[in-house]
């Protein structure tokens, strides 16, 4: 309950649906009332979901949580809604999926390769950026492909997914609070928060206990870079 907790009030400060409206936003005010407008949506429809849970877990026997969702709506709709609502969580995943993907391959090509291109002197077209942002989707499909074959468990992935989110998330958190905070913290927030999920993975398992693994990581290598940064200040 700690950890699903957590994840939910970290989870918009790295949440790509809102950062999207944050990049398109024409000013201040308007970002501010997009993401208010968005966190009530967020309760709308937060409650209906809660409550299609609980019908679900009264009304069917003990059966698969990979497919509880599914279960319920074939059994519990009417057979006019059942296909909206099908396809209502279908198209959830698939907005969800695409941006992932164009998120992800975003942040390779501005914030790796654009950066090593101006370090070096690199002229790069427009075209060739197209091409790259290409090449770089298809890897991320093939990764996620690959990933869900491997897993083959809803569970599984959202448990992963909930372990390793809270990391940024908490890093974005600690930049927002501290304006000035020097950029080797955020190579160590997140370095030591990964790698706290990934060791919670092949120690205790697929749990929820990896959202407070990652988050007790991330915490430590805010601690080391504390004591980095007090030691610069120390020696300068």
């Amino acid at each position: 309950l700690i950890g699903c907790f957590l994840f939910g009030i970290l989870y918009p400060f790295a949440s790509a649906e809102l950062w999207q409206r944050i990049y398109a936003g024409k000013s201040v005010k308007s970002i501010q009332k997009t993401i208010v407008a968005s966190a009530f949506i967020y309760v709308l429809l937060g409650i209906p979901f809660m409550m299609m849970g609980l019908g679900i877990k009264a009304k069917l026997p003990p059966t698969n949580s990979e497919v509880a969702l599914i279960e319920g709506f074939l059994q519990l709709l009417p057979s006019g809604i059942m296909g909206i609502g099908l396809v209502a969580i279908f198209a959830a995943i698939m907005s969800s999926a695409d941006t992932a993907l164009f998120t992800m391959t975003s942040v390779v090509l501005q914030d790796f390769y654009d950066r090593i291109r101006k370090t070096t002197g690199r002229v790069v077209s427009k075209g060739n950026l197209v091409k790259l942002f290409r090449v770089w989707l298809g890897i991320f499909m093939i990764v996620g492909f690959s990933l869900s074959l491997f897993l083959r468990s809803i569970n599984d992935a959202a448990l992963i997914f909930t372990g390793f989110v809270p990391v940024t998330a908490l890093t974005v958190l600690f930049s927002w609070i501290w304006k000035c905070m020097p950029g080797y913290f955020f190579t160590l927030m997140i370095g030591f928060g990964y790698a706290g999920s990934i060791y919670a993975i092949f120690t205790i398992g697929i749990t929820e206990q990896l959202i407070l693994s990652g988050l007790e990581g991330a915490l430590v290598g805010f601690g080391v870079g504390l004591l980095i940064h007090g030691w610069v200040k120390i020696r300068t």
